[in-house]
């Protein structure tokens, strides 16, 4: 079993490489059922709260830098979200997104039907002039 100390060693090789997380082999045209694996999950605790830091202070976002490492944790393993330390309204809105995964407002339904109608409309046209050419 790999130390904390041997994991950051690991990840450090890595980023110095250009590559993060695990590569797989994997050819997802032959194995359809292939999954891709988390590329947060070989990353240690600490070097994942660095990169975060890192990202929100080039990007301007220095005043989300402790939801924004909550959301890194959360995302480096979502089965084990209630192991973290979270503000209740925040447990309580990863509930609602977990239970209750189409719950949205009904006007994004709406946009998206709009949108869909407008891309079918859209393409008649197209469709009527290619069937006219052959």
């Amino acid at each position: 079993m790999k130390s904390e100390r041997d994991e950051i060693e690991t990840y450090d090789n890595n980023v110095e490489q250009g590559r993060r997380g695990t590569l797989a082999s994997v050819n997802l045209n032959r194995n359809l059922e292939a999954k891709v694996s988390n590329p947060l999950a070989d990353i240690p605790v600490d070097a994942l709260e660095k990169d975060v830091e890192a990202f929100a202070n080039t990007h301007g976002l220095a005043e989300a830098i402790t939801l924004l490492k909550k959301g890194a944790l959360i995302a480096r393993d979502p089965a084990n979200w209630e192991d973290l330390e979270l503000e209740d309204d925040e447990r309580q809105a990863l509930r609602t997104e977990t239970l209750h995964r189409w719950k949205h407002p009904i006007l994004l339904y709406v946009t998206i039907f709009i949108c869909s109608i407008g891309a079918a409309v859209q393409y008649v046209p197209l469709l009527d002039n290619n069937i006219g050419k052959h």
